[in-house]
């Protein structure tokens, strides 16, 4: 057994379940903010927490 190899897998999995909740969060802020503001649509990143009010 490859400790190394199971540890680099362990490693990605838990750096995508954080990816994931992390875009899930990120999901659940942004789209209520874009549905309110629509005139800052086209801006993406950064630019939409500028817009918000």
């Amino acid at each position: 057994m490859d400790f190394r190899f199971a540890f680099k897998v362990i490693r990605m999995a838990i750096l995508g379940f954080w990816i994931i909740i992390f875009a899930s969060a990120g999901l659940a802020i942004v789209c209520p903010v874009r549905a309110a503001v629509p005139r800052c649509e086209p801006m993406i990143g950064a630019e939409t927490t500028a817009c918000a009010p």
